[in-house]
């Protein structure tokens, strides 16, 4: 497993594989979806892969990490995440070139990104070992899903979220991490149809989806919900 460093044409290995797996609980998915996969008509962000990595936050340290079959998993109404949005996530890809060889760029990016998100959310640093350790086992488990070729990709969603179950207006005391994959394409299918109000001067609610963000939260790309709808429906 190799990372794609931000130099360019410069490659550096990730840690030893064999000596990252130690302290992550495997378990392998016994069949795989694979081949139900049409590969050449991806709905980004649709299909995933066979595998999931996670790990909780309990008493005030995270817990051993965990890698197993891609599943749904249950949580509390009272879940803080879903009544005061302590949510972050990150978004970045893995390449496979002619020979088999898998690259990612600047994926240590990435990683300071979504604890600088969460340090902004009150929510706890996620550490480094784990991340790519997990990383790194996980895009090996599920490899296969990742194609050669241009415009091909594996799309990896690292996120947090606060588990606690507790309505009050405070900082969550549980909180999981997790990473996805899901196999990818190009980001839009056939044209693209781009809705500009009349006005020029954006109003707020535009101009927060356009703006950079230096953090990523769930609510920094809520508005472009309604935009995107307003754009299908011309």
């Amino acid at each position: 497993m190799f990372l794609l460093s931000s130099k360019l044409a410069t490659f550096a290995p990730i840690k030893n594989a064999e000596h990252m797996a130690t302290s992550i609980a495997i378990t392998k998915s016994p069949t795989s979806k694979i081949n139900d996969v049409d590969f050449n008509n991806l709905l980004f962000g649709t299909v995933f892969t066979d595998h999931m990595f996670y790990c909780d936050f309990i008493d005030g340290q995270w817990q051993q990490p965990q890698i197993t079959p891609y599943q749904a998993m249950t949580f509390d109404p009272a879940a803080r995440v879903f009544h005061y949005g302590q949510a972050v996530f990150e978004g970045m890809k893995a390449y496979k070139d002619d020979t088999g060889k898998i690259f990612l760029f600047r994926p240590d990016q990435n990683f300071n990104r979504i604890n600088k998100s969460s340090a902004r959310l009150a929510m706890p640093e996620f550490p480094e070992d784990f991340f790519f350790e997990g990383l790194n086992q996980l895009i090996k488990l599920d490899s296969a899903w990742i194609k050669p070729g241009i415009g091909n990709s594996l799309y990896i969603r690292p996120f947090v979220i606060a588990t606690e179950p507790a309505i009050s207006a405070s900082p969550a005391k549980q909180y999981r991490f997790m990473i996805i994959l899901s196999p990818a394409k190009a980001y839009y299918a056939g044209k693209v149809r781009v809705y500009l109000p009349r006005n020029l001067v954006a109003p707020p609610m535009v101009a927060s989806v356009l703006q950079k963000q230096p953090v990523t939260m769930r609510h920094n790309f809520t508005p472009q919900v309604w935009h995107r709808k307003k754009a299908t429906s011309k």
